[in-house]
């Protein structure tokens, strides 16, 4: 009896309905405490953890994957990192902008530089019509703020021919491995060798950066990491979706050949702790790549286990969610 009368009439027979609202009002809590309780170096609050793993809840929840709910609050979250573009550039440092998976916004002073911007995620196991994931709108906008765009693989949670156009119609350059999008414009270009690629890449704004391209793996597919040097002189690393045994020997030297100030990687990157610990040894690792949706949620990537994983790292850690972001250092 006390159950009926609480329950709004409305919802009976609208489970639908009901999932909606309640993700709207989930989602307006978790964005106040992510708003409360910021990104932080090797500590996030109580408050903060229980925001993130709320998230993992909602995206676990496959009945979400194509409501209008879900995509309002990525809207949202996009929303804060454009909120963060639209002010001037930092004076000093690097400004750290996360999006979906493994996507992020790099900017300083004088140069804005993206790594695996995406629209959509068009595999089959996404319910969402069409895959369209993120706002063309939007998408559109970071786009106009951005210098250059690096592509690790050919995955289409990493690449996105659609975002590749709008960078190519401004006449900015995309960089990817080859065989994506060969052809498609004088502006999307291929950036890798057989082994360690060093190189200076002049931007359209008339900026100079430094990339090290390595030739990296995963399985079978060609997937380059970029270390690439700021104008500012920092360096940051994007290990795309870096997984094959075969290039241990190379990645294990990566701290010889250079130094790395914050790397953006793949938890599932082989031998994970020891990789970035002893092989790359970077100033500051941000573990990514969580819930993506294309996968079974099994495979999606839960902020709780990614707070497990580098529960021991000796390398300073950050764990960021879309739309946030950080100045380093």
């Amino acid at each position: 009896m006390g159950f009926s009368q609480s329950v709004p009439k409305n919802y009976f027979g609208n489970i639908p309905g009901m999932l909606e609202e309640q993700t709207d009002s989930l989602s307006a809590v978790i964005q106040q405490v992510l708003k409360k309780y910021p990104p932080s170096i090797n500590k996030a609050s109580s408050e903060r953890r229980l925001a993130l793993y709320e998230i993992d809840g909602i995206l676990h929840d496959t009945r979400l994957d194509s409501t209008n709910a879900l995509r309002s609050f990525i809207k949202d979250r996009y929303e804060l990192a454009l909120t963060a573009l639209r002010k001037p550039a930092p004076k000093k440092g690097i400004q750290i902008i996360k999006l979906y998976n493994h996507g992020f916004v790099i900017r300083t002073a004088t140069v804005t530089i993206g790594f695996d911007l995406v629209l959509r995620n068009i595999r089959a196991l996404a319910k969402i019509p069409e895959g369209v994931l993120v706002n063309a709108m939007q998408m559109k906008e970071i786009a106009d703020h951005c210098d250059v765009l690096f592509v690790s693989h050919q995955h289409p949670d990493h690449a996105d021919l659609r975002v590749a156009r709008l960078f190519a119609a401004q006449q900015k350059v995309v960089y990817t491995p080859p065989g994506l999008w060969e052809g498609e414009s004088s502006y999307i270009k291929v950036l890798r060798d057989t082994t360690l690629l060093r190189t200076k890449l002049k931007l359209k704004n008339g900026r100079m950066l430094a990339a090290n391209v390595y030739p990296g793996h995963q399985g079978e597919i060609l997937n380059n990491l970029y270390a690439v040097t700021m104008p500012e002189g920092y360096t940051i690393m994007h290990t795309g979706d870096q997984h094959a045994k075969r290039d241990l020997p190379w990645l294990r030297k990566v701290h010889e050949l250079q130094k790395i100030d914050v790397l953006l990687v793949n938890s599932f990157i082989d031998n994970f702790q020891q990789t970035v610990d002893e092989s790359i040894r970077p100033r500051l690792v941000i573990s990514s790549h969580q819930n993506e949706l294309g996968h079974t949620i099994d495979h999606r990537g839960p902020y709780w286990l990614h707070f497990r994983l580098i529960k021991k790292f000796k390398t300073p850690t950050l764990m960021m969610t879309w739309g946030e972001h950080y100045l380093y250092p």
